[in-house]
């Protein structure tokens, strides 16, 4: 009976490893964003970190590539971001309250100060110009953060910005910028306060849709894959450009009132990209997408593993994503009438583009 516990604890311990989000801190910002960020049709330069291009050339604490994020995130690997140091992601979630402090941590920002209305502290600020070769700019995201969920709907709302400057871009931050971290289908930024299911998991709902509980830290064996005690499921962020153009995106996060409970931005390998969403022309060879033109549904016969599937209006704005399965039905009736984009991204991070007629 004895031999068999053992067994079993070990099995359990195995399995729970293998799950478990792994942090390499070995690359400077930017490497990490050419390397492991950066995708298709776009290129990137002039990358800084807090400001200097000198820590853009530098390995720093906060920065780091993520890898075995299947079970931790839905995404395998990617670039971290932390208000902290990136190698406490890891798990398991054994504490509700975790707090690093960076070798160098950096104060203040402008812009979320303005997002949060007071001090921000443990600010990492990641950023560089780019110019892409469509009409839309897209990356997929994940913010994580030990504030959930006992903290929801309070003044420690630890906040984060997707800032993007350019031509045709005109918004309320530095450079006017715009902040692109929105939740799908409102104009509401991502944030604790915004994306949350109560403080104590149960309600009342904040877009909970696109919220993932992973524990409070007392139950670290069955929340074995990372620390963060709550996340947002896989975002988008999206944004027409004009192509040919240089832009701007910075990526910062910080501390709100306070120095402790860490958070995180994770960015999906190679999501960086531009396409263009006005074309006519989209590979069907590997989705079969029917009706089309469709009314109040349409469903995917597929021959790719798909993940999710994400609706695009023609100026690049999403609307809706939502998991999906290879053979799936899905509701558009909400969906007025007119011609839309439907992006389909496999689990591997892989893209099919389609247009859709809405009638």
């Amino acid at each position: 009976m004895k031999r068999l516990l053992l067994s079993l604890i070990f099995g359990l311990s195995f399995l729970s490893g293998s799950a478990q989000l792994q942090i390499d801190n070995t690359q400077t910002p930017a490497q990490l964003v050419l390397n492991t960020f950066l995708g298709e049709n776009i290129a990137v330069s002039n990358v800084k970190f807090n400001g200097s291009t000198t820590a853009a050339q530098t390995i720093g604490d906060q920065v780091g590539k993520y890898s075995n994020g299947a079970t931790a995130l839905g995404s395998e690997q990617g670039l971290l971001l932390t208000t902290g140091k990136v190698s406490v992601a890891s798990g398991p979630n054994n504490s509700g309250s975790m707090s690093s402090v960076a070798a160098t941590p950096f104060a203040g920002d402008a812009d979320l100060a303005l997002i949060s209305g007071t001090t921000v502290r443990n600010v990492c600020n990641l950023e560089f110009d780019f110019i892409p070769n469509g009409d839309t700019v897209l990356f997929e995201y994940v913010f994580a953060s030990e504030e959930y969920p006992e903290f929801a709907n309070s003044s420690f709302n630890d906040t984060f910005a997707l800032l993007l400057s350019g031509p045709g871009i005109s918004g309320p931050f530095s450079n006017n910028a715009r902040n692109i971290a929105i939740i799908p289908g409102n104009s509401q930024p991502v944030s604790i306060n915004t994306i949350n299911n109560g403080n104590s998991n149960f309600g009342p709902c904040e877009n909970c849709s696109f919220y993932v509980s992973n524990g409070t830290g007392t139950t670290p064996l069955a929340n074995a894959s990372m620390q963060y005690d709550g996340r947002t499921t896989i975002l988008t962020a999206s944004e027409a450009v004009v192509a040919g153009s240089t832009y701007h995106l910075k990526f910062v996060i910080g501390n709100v009132s306070d120095n402790l409970y860490d958070s995180a931005m994770f960015l999906l390998q190679g999501s960086l990209r531009s396409a263009t969403l006005h074309s006519d022309s989209f590979a069907t060879e590997l989705v079969n997408l029917f009706p089309n033109p469709a009314r109040d549904f349409i469903q995917f016969s597929s021959k790719i593993n798909l993940n999710r599937v994400q609706f695009y209006d023609l100026q690049g704005r999403m609307l809706k994503q939502i998991a999906v399965q290879n053979e799936t039905r899905i509701d558009i009736s909400e969906l007025q009438s007119g011609t839309y984009i439907v992006e389909l991204v496999t689990s591997e991070g892989q893209i099919n583009r389609q247009k859709l007629v809405v009638q």
